[in-house]
């Protein structure tokens, strides 16, 4: 596999050499030695992906081949085999950020349960205003009315 990659980047740093090169190359027409040079979009693409591949990490064939055969043979259904699995999976840092966020969602939750849904004294409160006509005042009413088109919008 890493032949192939070479291969592959050789290929990459030969083809982009060749169009720096044209690039390089002045025009026959009033060109000084003193002109700027541009590298094609291409050959930056290019060049970028050749980092890329060089910077991958090389997992070959024979490697994939191995981890198959071992899952085809039973070797990861030993008790000890899952454990090393799932103490991976445990230690990983995509699992403790879902364990922390469950966790916090958890406390919130536990928070939000000792809310009452009805509040005693804001509802006692409530009956007192109106039954002193507190709600039948315009003010009051275009404060409602102020507020149930504010929570529809």
């Amino acid at each position: 596999m890493m032949r192939g990659i070479d291969r592959l980047s050789h290929q990459l740093k030969t083809s982009q050499a060749k169009q720096q090169n044209a690039a390089v190359r002045p025009k026959k027409e009033g060109v000084s030695l003193g002109d700027t040079v541009e590298i094609s979009q291409n050959a930056k693409s290019v060049s970028d992906l050749s980092e890329l591949v060089e910077s991958a990490p090389v997992h070959s064939n024979a490697d994939l081949d191995q981890i198959r055969e071992k899952v085809r043979s039973g070797f990861y259904n030993t008790s000890e085999a899952l454990g090393n699995v799932a103490d991976a999976m445990i230690e990983s840092e995509g699992l403790q950020d879902t364990v922390a966020e469950i966790a916090q969602f958890q406390a919130v939750k536990d928070q939000l349960g000792q809310v009452p849904d009805v509040r005693a004294e804001e509802v006692e409160r409530t009956k007192q205003l109106s039954d002193r006509g507190f709600y039948n005042q315009r003010q009051a009413l275009e404060g409602t009315a102020d507020g149930i088109i504010n929570e529809i919008a």
